[in-house]
């Protein structure tokens, strides 16, 4: 486990460090405000304190509260191209919810936050709203220290969201359960239904290359002809989460693929992309809400569905594989505690051949019993 830090005072006034890191930390009105200085050398912070001293004495006091930072905030994600309207609306509305379950919430300074503010907040989250509801606070609580961080208004290695464990279910385990094979064929079927009734193929090509690469949605949409490597077999998704990565073109893959190559002309544009579409929200909502027992379907079931499929194949397909397949960078840790289970119709039917004393194969004959048998013949 690694040392934690503390803050440590300096000869010069106002000047403390944290690590290797040098800090302002000064009081202004009845609040105590401490601020990166964004250097390890101490010629350079006693250069950089006078100035920034002077400017926090002076700014007005709501540039120093919460309020501020939830606003920087709001302009970030309504400025991100690759964020939905729908999860901008989502991210907003859990800010209301966190001022809800935290009085003086937006009135806080950001010097003054502490780890107690955090960990009672999401302890109010998951007793007032569903687990998922209080994730997503969660989740924004995380952005906002790690934005007021990359602004230094609160220092690097904080411990600020320490406590703060995702909310899980009565059993301990977070809810995953994700459609059956047959389920997710029957999904299929009914898109396919609905583009005679208006639908596109596009939606279409999007829950294929969804399913059958496992990439998000916005790699997905970003994936352009020149990403397909066809001698090699090589799909590069370069708009990735953790960053560009290579999955094998797998056939059914290349049969999608190649199908929607053959639709655009045969040899369409290298720069232009795969995917016409950016979402087909609606469409999973719509088909899903068809299908009983299906429950709700977003973009990134079809990632589960396909990790869970990779683990029902006989043998399965080792975590550290399918985390390589999913851009993932450890090696099959977070599969495992992500995708390390077996939907229920699956685990049943493994269950019946399940042979832990008895021997799956007779017993081979010695020599001297095959003779035996072949006398009483």
């Amino acid at each position: 486990m690694a040392r934690k830090q503390h803050w440590k005072a300096t000869k010069t006034q106002y000047l403390c460090r944290l690590g290797k890191w040098y800090y302002i930390r000064v009081r202004v009105g009845k609040n105590v405000i401490r601020e990166s200085l964004d250097t390890d050398v101490l010629k350079v912070a006693q250069e950089r304190l006078p100035g920034r001293l002077r400017e926090l004495r002076e700014q007005p006091a709501a540039a120093n509260t919460v309020a501020s930072l939830v606003e920087e905030y709001k302009r970030k994600i309504q400025a991100d191209a690759d964020l939905e309207p729908g999860s901008v609306e989502y991210k907003e509305y859990c800010i209301e919810q966190i001022a809800k379950c935290w009085p003086g919430f937006l009135q806080l300074r950001i010097g003054n936050l502490r780890k107690s503010h955090f960990t009672d907040c999401r302890n109010n989250l998951a007793k007032q709203y569903s687990r998922t509801r209080a994730n997503g606070g969660i989740t924004v609580l995380r952005e906002l220290v790690a934005l007021a961080v990359d602004h230094g208004w609160i220092p690097k290695g904080n411990d600020l969201m320490e406590d703060c464990n995702w909310v899980k279910d009565k059993n301990g385990k977070l809810k995953r359960r994700f459609p059956t094979a047959t389920q997710w064929a029957a999904l299929r079927g009914e898109i396919i239904r609905r583009l005679a009734h208006g639908g596109t193929v596009e939606s279409l090509n999007m829950f294929d290359l969804l399913t059958l690469s496992g990439c998000r949605v916005q790699s997905a949409r970003h994936l352009r002809w020149r990403d397909i490597d066809w001698e090699r077999e090589i799909v590069t998704f370069r708009k990735a989460k953790r960053g560009a990565y290579e999955i094998p073109l797998f056939p059914e893959l290349r049969e999608l693929l190649e199908r929607i190559r053959k639709a655009k002309g045969g040899s369409p544009d290298p720069a232009s992309k795969v995917i016409g579409v950016k979402s087909i929200r609606c469409v999973l909502k719509n088909a899903s809400a068809a299908i009983p027992g299906m429950g709700h379907i977003t973009h990134h079931t079809c990632r589960h569905a396909f990790a869970t499929r990779c683990l029902e194949q006989d043998p399965p397909v080792s975590f550290a594989l399918i985390a390589e397949w999913l851009g993932h960078g450890d090696g099959g840790r977070l599969v495992m505690s992500t995708y390390g289970h077996i939907t229920e119709q699956h685990s049943q039917e493994r269950a019946k051949t399940l042979r832990i004393m008895k021997p799956a194969v007779q017993p081979v004959q010695t020599a001297s019993r095959a003779n035996t048998a072949e006398k009483g013949a």
